[in-house]
């Protein structure tokens, strides 16, 4: 550190320099160098009370190079002084560097600055600062000139411009100041009108205020279709698409509406009063018809019928309307257009409001009065009466209740309410046992069936239920050349005629391009033709995303699959196109050609139609008396994990983010773009189903490093006399821990005997011989009891919440009367920890659909979590390579 009483002979040399200094431009021997010419202005301008020690050890460094300029005895003084080390100089120089860039920031800052009052609008403009930008876009009334590059904004803003001038350091006129206290306390007098006509054309609404979702959608809603207009930044809307509605709207977000446009909403609603509208009768086949007097009222009520359609109703064909696409607001509409409607039509539409209320009542009820069926072998639950009357008056439902609520037997139930056999049980191969067992429980009178084979046999005569799993439904023998491959269990359980056909696990027919999903159809259809029940059974419907639903509503009857005729009193969502465009995030594909359907959008809507049509039934667990359930991340630190492995998994790791990186840099340079430009990701987003087989390896690998922690862990509560159930995915793994606690597994390969065997000893068995079960997530997530277990812990990660949902309510389901606690063991900073990261954005899309809670475009399935991830994999190895270099 260089004395202070040194400092003023320092500080005069560079100011001596700097006094004859041309930044090098004509006159190279006088002054300082081109290189050295920015800091020594900046050490001579800083005056010498405000220099640090930086200042002056950065000067003494600089100026021995100049002993020519400044002469000996100058230069003597200054070789005199310590020199500093090398590396405090470096930090020293840098630091100087540092402070005359923000200096000219400072100084470029207020040359370029400035606040104006123009044409009642405040002018706020500086260069650009992210920071600033941030701030500037946040106060009301914004808007951004990007020829001038400045910011506007109403009066009524004045105060918060110069809150954050103030705060930048631009100056501000006293002028100026003094308008910003009025503001202040006169706010009234300053509010900007937000609400005018339009002077291009007096019947349209002109909305200018700051970005407002609700707004938006409400004017949207009413419009049917967008009113934004980009190129004025406002809102455009004709008043005859509702006055009365409108004026509600902009009340509601307390607009201020100019006195000639409100005399024009207020007129417009008198005369809506005074003289009819139309009219409304109801057809034939229950549909509404509406006829308006006016082209005004017609456009009007075209309007809102787009905006209400959604997938139920053809954008080209709204009428006549179907009566059960939101009956209340189509009364709302018809109201305030002043549309007579026929008794006939009136009463058609409240019942069908009074109706859909009760569904949606109905549809998460959790309990309800109690209901006698005579052949019932079991006592219905509270909250199964009132899903039992839901399911019987749908008919063809989806019967949504989450894991552990009993479907099995409010499917059943119902099936011996309607008398409707014989019936059909569609359900995994391994769990057809299961449901005999519980079938034979319910229905104690009935007799039971198992198809199993590929090839059909005759069913005994008397059957009355009969139970098939996915594999043999879906088989399709082989037929002589020339004729048609056909599903042959199909073709023989239509011939019994069912009246019934229960789905088990229903989301596993989601995909339209599955034999199982196209042989449920097929039977479907056939049950649906005789009006049969169709009881779809599955507390994940939407595994990933709502384009899965599409599939199990075509199954249930209730949409129209791509390119057939849409029946509006059977397809009660419409066609398949309009449901996928309306409700999946409708994305086009990379090049403009064809579309993809991996997003979500609209839910609440989507959510609020499937109960409220009466297609789905949905109870939380809250609908029993079921203990404490928790589910929470077990963290495994690296120094628990086992060190083969975990040196495996590194190396792998690192591997991966090394070639995906280098993937990534080799397209960058093809495209001749940066790594981080679009078409690059969209690029490796393509190629992420080889991708995901490098994933899966990271995914196996970091299961095997977890085992030593997971034994240890689970060894503890076995030793305190707690059962534990294990699931995890790789065979290795499951194996693994089954052999390490007593052997008890249910796994892909055994027989169905072998699973029922583990499951009854877990069940049974004193827990020194039983200790705990070990279950592959695909094949133990579904149709199995293991309460006697209330601890579990998930040694692998799954790519869904629905399936950790499931493994976890294996345990926490009827007969569980403990607290459940579930772990999910994480290794933090690993591809654990971005499984974890997706699992939780996804069940955000089955909250959305399934709970109606509203979210906006979700996009995720494997290949997208895996291009996620690869993305993740190769911003690490781009990291590695530049630490390198």
């Amino acid at each position: 550190m260089i004395s202070r009483d040194l400092w003023p002979v320092l500080h005069e040399a560079v100011t001596t320099l700097a006094a004859v200094c041309d930044y090098a431009n004509e006159r190279d021997s006088a002054g300082f160098s081109a290189t050295d010419a920015a800091v020594g202005h900046f050490l001579a301008d800083t005056p010498l009370q405000e220099w640090a020690d930086e200042h002056a050890a950065t000067a003494r460094v600089l100026l021995p190079t100049y002993r020519r300029q400044l002469g000996e005895q100058t230069t003597a003084q200054i070789l005199s002084i310590p020199d500093p080390d090398a590396e405090h100089a470096r930090a020293a120089r840098e630091a100087v560097r540092g402070l005359h860039r923000a200096a000219r920031r400072r100084q470029y800052l207020h040359r370029s600055s400035y606040v104006h009052l123009e044409d009642q609008r405040v002018l706020l403009a500086f260069p650009f600062d992210e920071a600033l930008v941030a701030a500037a876009r946040v106060i009301a009334g914004r808007r951004y000139d990007g020829a001038r590059k400045v910011n506007s904004y109403p009066l009524s803003s004045l105060p918060a411009v110069v809150g954050l001038a103030t705060g930048a350091g631009i100056d501000i006129a006293p002028e100026i100041l003094a308008v910003a206290r009025d503001v202040v306390h006169n706010p009234d007098a300053y509010r900007p009108v937000e609400v005018s006509l339009c002077e291009h054309d007096p019947a349209l609404l002109r909305i200018d205020t700051d970005y407002a979702p609700g707004l938006t959608a409400a004017l949207k809603a009413l419009n049917g279709g967008s009113t934004w207009r980009s190129a004025a930044r406002v809102h455009e809307i004709a008043i005859t698409v509702g006055a009365a509605q409108l004026l509600d709207v902009f009340t509601s977000h307390d607009l201020v509406i100019e006195a000639s446009a409100a005399r024009a909403l207020d007129e417009a609603i008198a005369q809506q009063r005074n003289q009819a509208g139309g009219t409304a009768d109801l057809t034939g086949d229950r549909r509404l018809s509406i006829a308006a007097a006016t082209p005004a009222v017609q456009s009007a009520v075209a309007a809102r019928l787009r905006a209400l359609a959604g997938s139920c109703v053809p954008r080209k064909a709204l009428l006549p309307w179907p009566l059960h696409v939101e009956p209340a607001a189509i009364a709302e509409l018809l109201q305030a257009q002043g549309i007579d409607v026929t008794p006939a039509a009136s009463a058609a539409l409240h019942d069908e409001i009074d109706r859909q209320e009760t569904n949606l009542e109905v549809a998460c009820a959790a309990s309800g009065p109690p209901m006698k069926i005579a052949e019932l072998g079991v006592t219905l639950m509270a909250h199964q009466c009132p899903a039992v009357r839901f399911a019987a008056a749908g008919r063809r439902i989806l019967i949504g209740d989450e894991m552990g609520l009993g479907k099995t037997i409010t499917a059943l139930a119902t099936v011996a309410a309607e008398h409707a056999f014989p019936v059909v049980v569609a359900c995994k191969p391994d769990l057809t046992e299961n449901w005999r067992t519980e079938i034979t429980r319910a229905l104690p009178a009935r007799r039971v069936a198992v198809a199993s084979g590929l090839t059909p046999r005759a069913v005994p005569a008397g059957t009355d239920v009969v139970v098939i799993g996915y594999a043999a439904l879906a088989s399709r023998p082989r037929m002589p050349t020339g004729t048609t491959r056909r599903f042959a269990w199909v073709q023989q359980l239509a011939e019994l005629g069912p009246r019934a056909l229960i789905i088990d696990e229903g989301h596993l027919g989601k995909e339209s391009t599955a034999a199982r999903s196209r042989a449920l159809a097929a039977l479907g259809a056939d049950v649906a033709a005789r009006d049969g029940l169709i009881l779809n059974l599955t507390g994940t419907a939407v595994v990933n995303r709502p384009r899965e639903l599409a599939q199990q509503l075509i199954t249930l009857g209730l949409l129209a699959p791509k390119d057939t005729e849409i029946n509006p009193g059977r397809h009660l969502f419409g066609g398949e196109w309009d449901f996928l465009f309306r409700y999946c995030g409708p994305e086009q594909s990379s090049g403009g050609f064809g579309w993809t359907f991996n997003g979500a959008s609209h839910t609440r809507e989507l959510n609020h139609r499937l109960k409220a049509f009466g297609v789905m039934l949905r109870r939380t667990e809250d609908a029993l008396d079921l203990p404490e359930f928790s589910c929470t991340v077990l963290p495994i630190e690296p120094a628990q994990l086992d060190p083969d492995a975990w040196a495996q998994y590194r190396q792998a790791e690192q591997a991966a983010a090394a070639d995906f990186a280098r993937e990534a840099t080799d397209l960058a340079e093809a495209y001749g773009v940066e790594v981080s430009d679009a078409r690059v990701r969209a690029a490796m987003r393509a190629r992420s189903g080889a991708h995901l087989v490098r994933i899966n390896a990271l995914r196996q690998l970091i299961g095997a490093a977890k085992q030593p922690a997971i034994t240890d862990w689970v060894s503890r509560y076995v030793a305190d006399g707690e059962k534990v159930m294990i699931a995890a995915h790789h065979r290795d793994v499951v194996d693994h821990y089954a052999s390490r606690f007593g052997g008890l597994k249910i796994q892909g390969g055994q027989s169905v005997a072998a699973k029922e065997a583990d499951k009854h000893a877990f069940q049974t068995c004193p827990v020194d011989q039983a200790p705990a079960i070990t279950v592959a997530i695909s094949a133990g997530g579904v149709g199995h009891t293991l309460t006697a277990a209330r601890i579990g812990v998930q040694a692998e990660l799954c790519w869904t919440p629905g399936e950790l949902r499931q493994m976890a309510k294996r345990i926490h389901r009827i007969g569980q009367t403990r607290p459940v606690q579930y772990r999910v063991a994480v290794v933090p900073a690993t591809i654990d920890e971005q499984m974890w990261q997706i699992i939780t954005n996804k069940q955000r899309t089955l909250d959305a659909v399934l709970d109606g809670v509203d979210i906006s475009d979700v996009r995720d399935d494997d290949t997208a979590a895996a291009a996620q991830l690869a993305w993740e994999l190769v911003e690490a190895g781009l990291n590695a390579l530049a630490e390198v270099k």
